[in-house]
């Protein structure tokens, strides 16, 4: 079988970023990368409908957490396991949603979601990535485009940070779980943390792709990282 890995974190901790460099040196390495952002299936109908009604100014939370949660439902039900070789890299997930709905909006809602997940796909390991709200303001102000969502941790501080240490618990209840914290690190620094944790000596480059394919420079050294 192929392998689910996630970097998981709130707005602007540098996600996009890391996943981004983290695809172009897995496929380096010899991995087929399988990206994914948000749900698990690109063609997930359900969650391309609950992400545009954000922008609907007058629906409902409730109607946003009941879209969502049947957007992650369908996930589950037309998920498609990597095969051999493949790596499915996953930009955030259902635990986001979990994480919203204990911290600021339906408990009952939240709890269909955390039965619910017992049938749903297991990642094997996961990064959490976070910064500082003063790096994370400068990263806001440096973007060509936000969305509605970013300007939370300036508007509300207090709420947005209790989401995140809410995402945080959630994250490395259900998955073995490395925190980074990108306030002071370079996009290459966090590159190099990821992967440390991602190649473990279970992760490895596929067998059939050691041969002819060298480790680029960022893979190359040595990495070890108490896990």
């Amino acid at each position: 079988m192929g392998r689910l890995i996630l970097v998981e974190g709130m707005d602007l901790a540098g996600k996009s970023t890391g996943v981004t460099l983290l695809q172009r040196n897995l496929e380096r390495a010899g991995w087929q990368v399988r990206r994914r952002r948000n749900s698990l299936c690109a063609d997930n109908p359900l969650a391309q409908a609950a992400e545009h009604g954000c922008y609907e100014a007058d629906r409902t939370p409730l109607e946003g957490a009941c879209a969502f949660l049947a957007a992650h439902l369908w996930d589950a039900r037309h998920f498609e396991a990597p095969g051999p070789g493949v790596l499915h890299l996953q930009d955030s997930c259902w635990l986001r949603t979990l994480a919203w709905e204990e911290a600021e909006g339906s408990r009952s809602l939240a709890r269909k979601l955390r039965d619910a997940s017992r049938t749903f796909p297991v990642f094997e390991r996961a990064v959490f990535l976070t910064a500082d709200l003063g790096t994370r303001l400068r990263r806001h102000a440096r973007r060509a485009h936000n969305n509605a969502q970013d300007g939370l941790g300036f508007a509300q501080p207090a709420r947005f940070l209790a989401v995140e240490r809410r995402l945080r618990k959630v994250t490395m209840e259900l998955v073995p779980t490395v925190e980074i914290d990108t306030s002071h690190l370079e996009p290459e620094e966090v590159l190099e943390r990821c992967l440390q944790v991602f190649l473990a000596p279970h992760l490895r480059r596929p067998a059939e792709n050691r041969a002819e394919r060298p480790w680029p420079r960022a893979l190359s050294r040595e990495m070890k990282l108490p896990l």
